[in-house]
């Protein structure tokens, strides 16, 4: 009975808060303004289109709630403040993630990804969907192939085996290159019989029940794709990035899914 009087107390809270924060386009545009750089009432107005009189005195009064401080007239966030920003746009991007790509998600399996990682899944808002038609069936492998060939490290989460996927591998553990692999118990035997013997090869084993996603991280490009509802893996769409925040997410998901298995 605490812990939701508690839970309760807190959300009173929170919604008080953006309900005073939303209450004013004005304080909007100076959260926002602050949020992306800490800034000086001049560059606030220069920023916002907001007059010097009324930064003056939403600034005061953001102050005063404990929303915005002041340095050398120089005014930041609140460690608070902050955090409300970053939740608020981060849901954003995953709305909008979500609406651009729903043709991709929808009816395939995404429970098996880390929580953290589909907390921050709105970082893939930049990506692109590679479709194989009837007349290229392979098109998706062969994007895969090219993909590893051109990197100059691999981290992957494999849930099947491929051929194809593990000559491009050998060829980059024979240039000395870092491969760190995440493959289901029961193809073991195929992956052991058909890579090379490496120091910069690390290979890290799971159940497959564990898993409804392929990962590709590399230097240069992320590739994710996805299990149907009825447990077959979709060889004709992938999802695929280069640019930081998706090859960052990427790498990122490689980490939270190992700390799992």
């Amino acid at each position: 009975m605490k812990k939701n009087f508690k839970t309760l107390k807190n959300y009173e809270s929170v919604r008080e808060d953006m309900k005073y924060i939303s209450n004013s386009i004005s304080r909007l545009k100076i959260i926002k303004t602050l949020y992306d750089m800490p800034s000086n009432a001049k560059n606030l107005n220069k920023n916002t289109n907001v007059g010097y009189s009324a930064i003056s005195t939403n600034i005061h009064m953001l102050e005063l709630a404990g929303y915005v401080y002041r340095e050398n007239n120089i005014y930041y966030l609140s460690n608070v403040m902050n955090l409300y920003m970053s939740n608020i746009v981060g849901l954003s991007k995953t709305i909008n993630f979500i609406d651009d790509f729903f043709y991709f998600l929808n009816n395939h399996y995404i429970k098996s990804i880390p929580s953290e990682s589909l907390y921050t899944i709105g970082d893939l808002i930049n990506s692109n969907i590679i479709v194989s038609d009837g007349l290229n069936i392979y098109e998706t492998h062969e994007f895969i192939e090219n993909t590893i060939s051109n990197a100059d490290y691999v981290n992957a989460v494999l849930p099947f085996y491929y051929a194809g996927f593990n000559l491009n591998i050998n060829e980059l553990l024979n240039d000395g290159k870092s491969i760190k692999l995440a493959i289901p118990t029961n193809i073991k035997e195929k992956f052991d019989n058909s890579l090379i013997k490496s120091d910069n090869l690390n290979i890290s084993y799971f159940n497959k029940s564990n898993v409804s996603f392929l990962l590709i991280s590399t230097d240069k490009m992320m590739i994710l794709g996805l299990f149907k509802m009825n447990g077959v893996y979709d060889q004709n769409r992938l999802l695929t990035a280069n640019n930081k925040d998706c090859l960052k997410w990427a790498d990122s998901l490689f980490k939270n899914f190992k700390k799992d298995i």
